[in-house]
C-alpha cells in the first residue's frame, strides 16, 4: 500500500524532520525545504528556486531519512 501524504501525520512529518535536523546537524528546515519534501512524498513534480546557499540539496538528501520515518520501515538499497 502507497504511503500519501494524507496518510501521514503531522507527528510523524514533525518526527521525519527532528531526524533530518539531527542528522545534518542542523537547527531549523527552511520552510521552503518542508515544502519541497512534503510535495514529493505527495507525488507532486517539484522545482525548488532558492538561492545558492539555501539548501537545495539538503532536500533530496533528506528524502531516504524522511521515507524511512513515514513508511516505519528502513530504505533497503542494494
Amino acid at each position: 500500500m502507497k504511503t500519501t501524504m494524507a496518510m501521514v501525520s503531522e507527528d510523524k512529518w514533525k518526527e521525519a524532520f527532528e531526524a533530518v535536523k539531527s542528522q545534518f546537524e542542523l537547527t531549523e528546515l527552511l520552510s521552503e525545504q518542508q515544502e519541497a519534501i512534503k510535495a514529493f512524498f505527495e507525488g507532486k513534480d517539484v522545482f525548488v528556486n532558492l538561492p545558492t546557499g539555501f539548501g537545495k540539496s539538503l532536500i533530496f538528501q533528506s528524502l531516504p531519512i524522511v521515507m524511512d520515518i513515514i513508511h516505519d520501515k528502513p530504505l533497503v538499497l542494494l
